[in-house]
């Protein structure tokens, strides 16, 4: 439990370091690669066999994080790197997650908030604190409740109904990073993100319609 409060800190961290370097829908679709880094990992933290049509997918999953990435274009810097790492820490929070399937929400949402406050209050102690303003606390406080929210949404889908049946719906954050960078920031994403996410969401969806498959046979 401690270990998973902690990755989901560390995650957060770099969810928020990224977002200074790179457009909204480049983070998101980075961050949309997570499911593909878990099936990577999977034969090794939690000891399920992986067929090669799944180790296929996550070649081509990769492959798309590769063209999202797009090194001949020169963006290979910082910020993807930070994205990717940040999407890899995330995939660890999710199989800690599924080692604690049946985990009350309450108990799992508890344990996030805290390691989330002690790495915030760590990393103002390093960087320095300056007194926030109304106008600066209003958007802190809508982020988490939003954050609090998506969390407990997400924890009481996965109690509901099968990883099978939540994860596809997850996929749209990239639609949503898209209209909210382009409506809040003006970011329009170049065609090389877009094809890269493609490939990402359609790998990550053969990999879940494979371990449905083999659920179900």
């Amino acid at each position: 439990m401690a270990l998973r409060a902690a990755l989901h800190g560390v995650e957060s961290a770099l969810f928020f370091a990224s977002l200074s370097f790179l457009p909204l829908a480049d983070v998101v679709t980075f961050y949309m690669a997570a499911p593909i880094w878990v099936t990577a990992l999977s034969p090794w933290l939690l000891g399920e066999a992986v067929g090669w049509r799944r180790r296929l997918a996550v070649l081509a999953g990769f492959g798309g994080v590769v063209l999202a990435i797009s090194p001949g274009g020169g963006e290979l810097g910082w910020g993807a790197l930070v994205a990717v790492a940040g999407s890899f820490v995330y995939a660890l929070y999710i199989i800690a997650t599924r080692r604690l399937a049946g985990t009350p929400v309450v108990a799992l949402l508890g344990w996030q908030m805290a390691a989330t406050l002690v790495l915030g209050i760590a990393l103002v102690a390093v960087q320095g604190w300056r007194p926030a303003t109304l106008l600066e606390l209003a958007p802190v406080a809508l982020l988490g409740l939003g954050s609090l929210l998506g969390n407990g949404f997400v924890n009481r889908s996965l109690a509901l109904a099968p990883a099978a049946a939540v994860v596809p719906w997850q996929y749209t954050g990239i639609l949503w990073g898209v209209a909210l960078g382009w409506a809040v920031f003006g970011d329009v994403p170049q065609a090389h993100t877009l094809l890269g996410a493609a490939v990402i969401v359609g790998a990550g969806l053969y990999i879940l319609w494979r371990e449905r498959s083999l659920r179900e046979g």
